[in-house]
């Protein structure tokens, strides 16, 4: 396979969304945007890929910076945090303010955690577990850190094929509703979700936090719909009317592949 190092050469620089050799660390390169920087570990493909199509996501992830260029002291949850790419920059653009990282898979926790420590963070929390409608235990399909990217076995869609992973895997969930009212989590200011079709699961489990049971609504809520991955009974649409009906308004949506690059704003 080819080193981390040589990937990086072969980068063409674009814009303001670049990748780095870093010379005196093999395997670490630097993902910017926007001006903002952070290291990030190479290890594997998939970290490769994901440094690599930052620059698809450049305009999703620069909205969420603008987001808290001037608010100090939020707190920032990223749901589907794989290895960071989000988390870090986001940390970067403004330390002030309090990240927390969930993500499930023991491959990809232990990238995340290096990321983090590599980059000196005093402001990011991993929470290693699934978000869904419920507390408990689920299956999950994973390749580990350098496979395509894990998902819930219960997000089933027949169009989908399971085989192309290695393992499933049991870890714990919990929903956004049970973790803020056990005091394990704060409400969110600035919410990014990306979890590979159990986007309606999360949304399920999360009807307090929405309907501004538990004191107060997340401001901003950024998602990555996959619209070939979301099982019925949920659906894009269904998900985009949950968030209407509860005060958000769709202000940006950007197209990729088969997915949907949404963000809602707090309106009412």
């Amino acid at each position: 396979m080819e080193s981390g190092i040589n990937y990086c050469k072969r980068i063409i620089k674009k814009a303001d969304h670049v990748i780095h050799e870093k010379l005196f660390l093999k395997h670490v390169g630097i993902v910017s945007l926007n001006g903002v920087k952070a290291k990030f570990h190479l290890e594997g493909l998939g970290s490769q890929n994901e440094a690599k199509f930052i620059g698809r996501e450049a305009g999703f992830i620069g909205d969420m910076m603008s987001v808290i260029q001037n608010t100090p002291n939020i707190n920032i949850l990223d749901i589907g945090a794989r290895h960071g790419l989000h988390t870090l920059l986001l940390a970067a653009k403004n330390p002030s303010n309090h990240i927390v990282a969930v993500e499930p898979d023991p491959g990809n926790i232990a990238l995340l955690s290096k990321n983090i420590v590599l980059n000196e963070l005093d402001n990011v929390v991993v929470l290693p577990l699934a978000i869904a409608n419920t507390d408990g235990i689920s299956n999950l399909l994973t390749s580990g850190s350098e496979g395509k990217s894990p998902r819930l076995t219960t997000v089933k869609n027949r169009e989908v094929d399971n085989s192309k992973y290695k393992q499933t895997i049991p870890v714990n969930t919990r929903s956004l509703d049970s973790l803020i009212e056990s005091n394990q989590l704060e409400i969110p200011d600035l919410i990014k979700i990306d979890i590979e079709g159990a986007e309606g699961l999360l949304f399920r489990g999360a009807e307090k936090l929405f309907s501004g049971k538990l004191a107060r609504k997340p401001s901003h809520v950024f998602i990555e719909l996959h619209r070939t991955l979301i099982p019925e009974p949920d659906s894009p649409e269904s998900i985009n009317q949950f968030l209407i009906d509860r005060g958000y308004q769709l202000i940006d949506e950007q197209e990729r592949g088969t997915e949907n690059l949404c963000h809602y704003h707090l309106t009412g």
